[in-house]
């Protein structure tokens, strides 16, 4: 079986620069993007090393930071509203770099930092983010150096423990670990002691404490990096993590609600589960193959993991994963980052924040930190929609009784030989009762006929097994209509059709690049009455390429592509003729490039793309006219207050959906300087929907509404919102009537 072609992330970003062919191999991509807030993107401008969920929902995040979100009021530590907004009632005092993050229950914070000369190693603040006054933060040192705290625990008497990398404490001899009364002073009572840094603490139900790091002794005793202490310090001697288990550093340590324990390192595995008596719970499969730096269990037991990691379960996942309670892998979720995750924390709706060194998250633009959604909030394909077409599909049309005619360059679909045409079934499975002996080269174009004949119209010479130049048509059952010949020449040899349309009355627009159908003078436009007779009545002429039609209620024609005059009037790439053809005048919107798509609104607004650009500026853009052909000042403009709006690329395809929002495809990377590979939505006023973002890794020819609001995309792909689904697919609201389906976010390499 022929595999279908998929472009790679480059193929993609060199045809947007160049406008070259679609060429090359699968590509490596970090993530999938479906799961990732759009909507949250703060951008902290340096990294993240503490996230912490508060249970008011609101989220601290600590780190080197200097500005978030566009604000430099809070530096190091910062505060998040639930709808991922910045808390802008927490005013912190300015801070060294934020490790750890403690909160008690009064809502005040202990943060573990390191130390510089406007703060200490260790402070406490308020609610609203300024200094405690009853906290006197104690100074620790590193030998003559300031000290850092990596890990803070609050007991559930107020005192705080505090590990980190530091010989001293208020004065006092300390390694790596201490303990601090609620008010800031050190307790004299509790001195372990680790030979090594100290950087993961939690704190058992029985008030007994963990203690994980790069450590071999702790209060005299062999242990290797990772021991369990009761409650007034004292090393518990018979808890015995194997050293042959955790032979490397331990960063993040978590108490399951079972009392399990959770160790995440740079040990073998990267991720270990130990029974409370600390011996190995080797019913908990997972692993990495990499450090694991950070912890975070969601309510239903499953554990994100975040680090410098690779795989997972011998699964690729880039730096960030989830696995099952029993750790396995869960292919569910796979935001992936594309540098290392320092922090994770799950939210109680299930929202799951990664911070760290990234510049990307879920393959898309997220500096240091993101968040995923518990639901994927932008369409999604449908896994039982995929016909497996091998190669590209140009156009869609779809029949009164719901079944779909596919037209492009493909020789397969779901198997069997299918060449250029095929029809669905409406669950997306092939039609096998409609199996023509289809074209020998490019269709472009499929239309339906009331009576379910079907037009198809590219650059072949042969259809159904006979010479068809450029056009034919089809019987429902896919033979060959022996009684439709028209013929579309270029010279001698047969031209190409770019577009068909059929008019209420039955007659068929065609356009393209010829100069004769059915043996009369055309010029890439004609109209055909119904028995594939030339429309005498009917002449505009176009001086070039006719690439796209739409008909207006009212019979007006409005037609794009590359031509400069239309009708014997200069009329460059967009026009609209009356019903026998000749020029409306009214409408001339100034354009300075080929028309590729054309969606008429029902109120009568226009909506016009392609690769044309404002004037003065390269960027493509989207125009929308009133039905008078004057501009439609609500939407976007050719201003230079609103040229972050535009496309990088070409706009191939348009459809509306019934809520006024419009579904863009084609040839782009970008709009509004935001993520949006070849597939986007937009607002009424223009602007992208931050919701809809199910990224192609090719190119969308072909957009089509279908009667359940789901949208049919044909192109040029070979996956699309994370899953493999060549060249066309079915894309659904997962919230609304297909809930119970599990869409996957898949990851080829």
């Amino acid at each position: 079986m022929t595999q279908f072609t998929i472009s790679t992330r480059f193929a993609v970003r060199v045809f947007v620069l160049f406008w070259l062919a679609l060429t090359g191999l699968s590509r490596p991509t970090p993530a999938q993007a479906a799961f990732i807030d759009p909507g949250f993107d703060p951008t902290p401008s340096n990294f993240v090393y503490a996230i912490l969920a508060q249970p008011d929902g609101k989220t601290l995040v600590g780190g080197a930071f200097s500005a978030i979100d566009g604000s430099s009021t809070q530096q190091r530590i910062s505060r998040f509203n639930p709808d991922g907004s910045l808390d802008s009632s927490f005013t912190p005092e300015r801070l060294g770099s934020v490790r750890a993050i403690a909160l008690q229950s009064d809502g005040k914070m202990l943060l573990g930092m390191d130390a510089n000369n406007l703060s200490p190693s260790v402070t406490r603040l308020n609610a609203d983010g300024s200094l405690d006054a009853g906290f006197t933060a104690p100074v620790i040192r590193w030998n003559t150096n300031l000290g850092t705290v990596d890990a803070v625990l609050i007991q559930a008497d107020g005192q705080i423990v505090i590990g980190g990398r530091f010989s001293e404490v208020a004065g006092q001899p300390r390694q790596n670990i201490a303990r601090l009364n609620a008010d800031g002073s050190l307790d004299a009572g509790f001195d372990p002691a680790a030979n090594g840094r100290v950087r993961a603490l939690a704190v058992q139900a029985d008030g007994k404490i963990l203690a994980g790091g790069d450590f071999t002794e702790v209060a005299g005793q062999p242990r290797t990096n990772i021991a369990r202490l009761n409650a007034d310090g004292s090393l518990e001697i018979n808890y015995p993590v194997t050293p042959t288990i955790i032979t490397d550093a331990v960063y993040a340590i978590v108490v399951q609600p079972d009392g399990k324990v959770l160790a995440g390192g740079a040990f073998g595995g990267g991720l270990r589960r130990f029974n409370t008596d600390g011996t190995t719970d080797f019913s908990f499969v997972g692993t990495a193959d990499r450090s694991v730096y950070a912890i975070a269990l969601q309510a239903d037991g499953r554990v994100v993991v975040g680090g410098s990691f690779n795989r997972i379960n011998n699964r690729n996942r880039m730096f960030i994963a989830r696995v099952t309670a029993d750790g396995a892998w869960d292919g569910t979720f796979n935001p992936g980052a594309d540098n290392v995750v320092f922090a994770v924390a799950a939210q109680a709706d299930g929202q799951v924040w990664a911070g760290g060194i990234f510049t990307q998250l879920g393959g898309v633009a997220r500096r240091n930190l993101g968040r995923t959604l518990p639901t994927a909030p932008t369409p999604l394909p449908d896994p039982t929609f995929n016909p497996s077409v091998n190669n590209v599909v140009n156009s869609l049309a779809l029949q009164a009784d719901g079944k779909i005619v596919l037209g492009g360059t493909f020789t397969e679909v779901a198997g069997q030989p299918r060449s250029r045409v095929a029809r669905l079934n409406a669950d997306g499975s092939l039609d096998t009762g409609f199996a023509p002996s289809e074209g020998n080269a490019t269709v472009n174009a499929v239309a339906v006929q009331m009576d379910g004949k079907i037009l198809v119209g590219g650059n072949f010479s042969l259809l159904g097994g006979a010479a068809r130049s450029a056009i034919g048509r089809l019987n429902a059952d896919g033979t060959l209509d022996d009684s439709f010949n028209p013929g579309v020449l270029n010279g001698s040899t047969p031209g190409q059709v770019r577009a068909m349309t059929v008019q209420a009355d039955g007659k068929i627009l065609v356009g393209g690049v010829f100069t004769e159908i059915a043996g009369q003078p055309r010029f890439n436009i004609g109209r055909l009455n119904a028995d594939g007779s030339v429309d005498a009545d009917f002449n505009p002429s176009a001086d070039s390429i006719v690439e796209v039609f739409a008909l207006q209620p009212d019979g007006k024609i409005l037609v794009g592509g590359a031509f400069v005059n239309l009708a014997g009037e200069l009329q460059p790439y967009f026009g609209r003729l009356n019903v026998d053809g000749t020029l409306d005048t009214t409408v001339r919107p100034t354009l300075n490039n080929r028309v590729q798509a054309i969606a008429l609104q029902p109120d009568g607004k226009i909506v016009i793309g392609g690769i044309f650009g404002c004037p003065g500026y390269s960027s493509n853009v989207l125009l929308r006219i009133n039905g008078d052909g004057t501009p439609d000042e609500t939407f976007l403009r050719c201003e230079a207050s609103t040229w972050p709006h535009w496309f990088d690329g070409a706009v191939r395809a348009l459809t509306l959906q019934p809520d006024g929002k419009i579904v863009v495809g084609g040839f782009f990377l970008r709009i509004n300087g935001q993520p949006y590979e070849t597939l986007a939505r937009l607002n009424e006023d223009g602007t992208p929907d931050s919701s809809f973002n199910p990224t192609t890794n090719g190119f969308v020819h072909t957009l089509t509404m279908l009667t359940d609001d789901s949208i049919l995309v044909g192109g040029a792909f070979g996956e699309i919102g994370g899953r493999p689904q060549p060249a066309v697919a079915r894309l659904v609201d997962p919230l609304a009537g297909l809930t119970e389906r599990i869409y996957l976010p898949l990851t080829l390499r």
